[in-house]
């Protein structure tokens, strides 16, 4: 199957009904907002796109009566993909073992020990690009992931790409870069977690 094909469920059912709403209420938004469209279009991934319109459908008056928490959920959405898209994307765990020179059990054990950020990706798992480098990983982030009580990675990625008073203005990431880890760490080790 390639890249533009479309995957239309083809005995009916559950995904088929699925599909039919979900392309029934673009549809509305799409006809509502022909600006929205430009949006969706300029996000850099299809799933951005669809958070970008589910993010309008969610707002719009008759299903925010229903369903109120719809707005948040199409929101959390579109931001992780922000999220992502601030964090140069990701990688998977191939490609991962390729440049830390170790094996899928080897990062595997490094993400259950805590020293990578993964994701959910459906029923895989992506690892944000920023956590590395051409030669590995950033230098002191295994260190400050370790010590950061924070564990789910999406709240792991927004804490290392978030600007900081404690490091003059830095996100975590760029002061790790800037050989800072000494402030790093202790501002991981003082985070508060969850």
């Amino acid at each position: 199957m390639g890249g533009d094909d479309i995957a239309i469920p083809k005995s009916g059912g559950p995904g088929a009904a699925l599909l039919m709403r979900t392309l029934r209420a673009f549809g509305r938004v799409i006809e509502d907002n022909p600006r929205l469209v430009d949006s969706a279009l300029q996000a850099p991934t299809d799933a951005g796109g669809l958070a970008v319109l589910a993010s309008a459908a969610a707002a719009l008056p008759a299903v925010e009566e229903l369903d109120p928490a719809a707005r948040l959920l199409a929101e959390g959405a579109q931001y992780k993909t922000e999220l992502l898209t601030r964090a140069g994307g990701s990688i998977g765990v191939g490609e991962v073992a390729e440049l830390l020179g170790i094996s899928r059990q080897g990062v595997d054990k490094q993400r259950k020990a805590g020293k990578l950020i993964a994701l959910p990706a459906g029923s895989d798992l992506r690892y944000p690009s920023c956590q590395f480098t051409r030669r590995g990983l950033v230098a002191g982030l295994q260190q400050v992931l370790k010590a950061l009580p924070i564990q789910d990675g999406w709240m792991r990625l927004e804490w290392l790409l978030t600007a900081d008073d404690a490091l003059r203005g830095q996100t975590p990431l760029q002061a790790l870069q800037a050989g800072q880890d000494a402030a790093v760490m202790d501002l991981a080790a003082g985070h508060g977690g969850q």
